[in-house]
């Protein structure tokens, strides 16, 4: 979820309470997305539930075709 480089700003920054709060806000979050998937828990999320970018997509496969 490429979570580490925000926990690692909220602590230099904030410390402890900064964890805190980008904490509650992950959580939140993670709520609103679950809730408008309609994913009652953290196992119903599947990757059909992911928006990908397709243009993203098709540079990394013209990348790795290279």
């Amino acid at each position: 979820m490429l979570l580490g480089r925000a926990y690692l700003y909220a602590l230099a920054t904030h410390g402890k309470q900064g964890v805190a709060n980008l904490l509650n806000l992950i959580e939140k979050e993670m709520k609103v997305a679950m809730t408008l998937t309609g994913a009652k828990s953290i196992r119903e999320i599947s990757r059909d539930s992911l928006v990908q970018n397709a243009e993203a997509l098709q540079t990394f496969d013209a990348l790795k075709q290279e």
